[in-house]
């Protein structure tokens, strides 16, 4: 028997604020092995309660004390079993780093840049041939989404509770589900959305609090799965962040999303908000077959030229060595619903106002590029998750000195900012990151080493990148001639 004891990351939403441990009484575990109706009945035999069944991973979860956890792990069936301790108040991804505070504290009050979003990604190319997305499933894996009863597409929302296994209208207490879905939706006519016709399918993991189980939210993913056929799922948005402390591929939230990815799923994953450092990306951020987002603050001008990445963008590379993110996106300042539901102080908030709450952070950057997917496929329905990621990171701009030096090292910016026209102009998805025909179990391992990472710190070590001439203006994609 191989097993291997350890304990689950902590999932919390990448707006979180403040989190809680669970009880220890009892225990959340995960249970993994080739026979799961053996592992099934034993957890029965000793007065364990099955929770969740997880074929998608191989495993089952269980309600269990710790002397049925000490039986359990000596079992030949089980192969690994995993404890969810739940939320953790001392992850760093929690606590802002000072720059990231000081940012926060210096913008607060920022008009938001939503009618700017089409032009600054490119998504305006596709507006005027007509896409909007349309009928392609976009599920978000998230709190919930509230529900506006005036909104004439309310009556065919698909939402399914993960947390309690149903169908049936999500809550959302918290608000941050509701917020990415507007950006892809849009707000009246406040603004239009990404993917205003996307068809959004709600997956709620995460309760009042933005906390989760994470045999939950392996639950909605494997839910997504299932029904990807039916519902058109192509796009799987989850802007989680837990600590990586195992490799992705032994991460069972990292396996689920894996083997969403090879049913064919487009996974866009938020890199996680605890930058600028090095190697912060956030799990699954952290899993080189996923498409992983960082943000971009977009400045005050309408030009890109003020354009940096953010503060709080989280940087790689992997502990597998792998450069993450993929690419970055506009993520401040973007104005959405607040759930009436949400139990969130105000006073904590931005609203603007139209009564928009103005948020900033990777999520928000996940759900634009969600949309901006949504786009693509409509564009050319026969695009692959491989081809999608290729066309995005190939045809990304690289932020540039004026001397033609990079603004940034792939740590922080990835293969560079979207721009979705170029993306549709190259028409070729090809690229050299391109994992397709690779086997969903292969362990990938980066190729970047402690010389490169040694050379991207002399290039980042200066938050406010200057060229040649001491100009403070960024080029994503060319220089001045």
């Amino acid at each position: 028997m191989s097993s291997l004891k350890a304990t689950a990351a902590a999932l919390t939403l990448l707006l979180c604020s403040s989190c809680a441990t669970l009880n220890q009484s009892s225990y959340s575990v995960l249970l993994q092995g080739q026979n799961l109706d053996a592992i099934t009945q034993q957890v029965a035999a000793i007065g364990g309660t099955v929770t969740h069944h997880l074929p998608v991973i191989n495993g089952i979860g269980a309600t269990l004390s710790q002397a049925d956890i000490d039986r359990l792990q000596r079992s030949e069936s089980v192969d690994r079993l995993i404890i969810d301790q739940g939320l953790s108040e001392h992850y760093q991804g929690a606590i802002p780093t000072e720059p990231v505070t000081e940012w926060f504290e210096s913008t607060s009050g920022s008009p938001s840049i939503n009618q700017q979003l089409a032009h600054l990604t490119g998504a305006s190319a596709l507006h005027q041939l007509g896409s909007t997305g349309k009928d392609v499933g976009i599920a978000i894996l998230d709190t919930g989404l509230w529900i506006d009863p005036e909104d004439p597409r309310s009556g065919s929302q698909i939402q399914y509770n993960a947390i309690t296994n149903s169908l049936g209208r999500n809550i959302d207490l918290d608000g941050h589900g509701t917020h990415l879905a507007s950006l892809i939706r849009g707000v009246d006519q406040q603004f239009a959305g990404v993917a205003p016709n996307a068809m959004l399918i709600d997956i709620k993991a995460f309760d009042r609090l933005a906390e989760a189980n994470f045999l939950d939210v392996i639950r909605g993913i494997q839910w997504a799965i299932q029904h990807r056929h039916e519902l058109n799922i192509r796009v799987l948005n989850i802007s989680l962040s837990a600590s990586p402390e195992l490799a992705y591929w032994l991460d069972p939230v990292n396996q689920a999303l894996t083997a969403a990815w090879h049913a064919g799923i487009t996974v866009v994953v938020a890199a996680g908000n605890g930058g600028p450092g090095y190697s912060t990306v956030t799990s699954p951020g952290n899993n080189p077959w996923l498409l992983t987002v960082g943000a971009i603050d977009t400045g005050a001008l309408t030009a890109k030229t003020d354009d940096r990445i953010a503060p709080f963008s989280a940087g790689g590379p992997t502990s597998s060595r792998h450069i993450k993110p993929d690419l970055v996106v506009p993520g401040t300042f973007l104005a959405g619903v607040l759930a009436p539901t949400s139990t969130r102080k105000l006073d904590s908030l931005t609203i603007d106002k139209q009564g928009l709450w103005v948020a900033s952070g990777t999520s928000q950057a996940a759900a634009v590029t969600s949309g901006l997917i949504a786009l693509l496929i409509e564009h050319d329905p026969t695009l692959s998750n491989h081809d999608i990621k290729c066309l995005l990171t190939s045809s990304a701009d690289q932020g540039l000195l004026d001397n033609g030096a990079p603004a940034y090292s792939p740590f922080r910016q990835g293969r560079g900012y979207v721009n979705l026209n170029k993306a549709i102009a190259s028409g070729t998805p090809n690229c050299a990151s391109n994992l397709k025909g690779f086997s969903p179990d292969t362990q990938l391992v980066g190729k970047v080493t402690d010389q490169q990472i040694e050379q991207a710190n002399l290039l980042d070590r200066d938050p406010q990148p200057k060229g040649g001439l001491g100009n403070s203006m960024i080029f994503w994609g060319t220089t001045p001639q």
